[in-house]
């Protein structure tokens, strides 16, 4: 996780400038490409441990939804955050 130790760093050492730091951890996206498992075997393995605890992906407007809350007014008083826009990913 050394990107999470960075913002957090930054946040630190930069805040007092007026600089914010933070972090977007995103879980399941929709974009479009189609899995390859590359054979019948994996399919069989991996196809049902993915569909087991996976929360619901999330399309592209609501992960932007995430980053632009960061970047408004109303997230000025956040810095060295790392936002879970994971739809409950990270509780599992």
């Amino acid at each position: 996780m050394p990107l999470f130790g960075l913002t957090r760093n930054s946040a630190v050492m930069y805040g007092p400038k007026g600089l914010r730091f933070n972090t977007v951890a995103p879980g399941p996206i929709i974009t479009g490409i189609e899995p390859n498992f590359g054979s019948q075997l994996a399919i069989e393995r991996l196809l049902p441990l993915m569909q087991a605890n996976v929360p619901t992906p999330a399309n592209a407007a609501q992960l932007a939804a995430s980053i632009t809350f960061l970047l408004s007014d109303d997230g000025t008083n956040i810095n060295g955050a790392v936002l879970a826009s994971d739809a409950g990913w990270s509780a599992i």
